[in-house]
């Protein structure tokens, strides 16, 4: 969205983020991984460097980063229904997942 001119993704800082749920009762059916926040518009060029032909990279260094959750790596499980993610970008903003069993984790990358 925009406002005023400035392009605004989220507008309110102080709200809950979600990634794969738009309510409380509305969730994605699908997988999500290597899931990244960044303060600016990213090129093509590092979108192509981000993907690598399908196999992310480690983007840990790039500028304008400010969060990135693997979604398996450094994952931790609670032993009942959640997941923490760890922030393997900036760090500081571990996610936690919701009613995630730990069988439904997928560790493999695209080919």
């Amino acid at each position: 969205s925009t406002s005023n001119g400035t392009y605004v993704a989220m507008h309110n800082s102080g709200a809950a983020f979600n990634i794969g749920r738009r309510s409380q009762t509305n969730y994605t059916d699908g997988l999500i991984d290597e899931v990244s926040i960044f303060n600016s518009e990213l090129s093509v060029s590092d979108v192509t460097t981000i993907y690598n032909s399908g196999v992310p990279n480690d983007i840990s260094a790039m500028s304008g980063l400010v969060s990135w959750w693997r979604m398996g790596e450094n994952a931790t499980w609670d032993g009942v229904r959640d997941w923490t993610l760890v922030d393997q970008g900036s760090g500081g903003n571990n996610g936690t997942s919701q009613n995630m069993a730990e069988a439904s984790r997928v560790t493999d990358v695209p080919s």
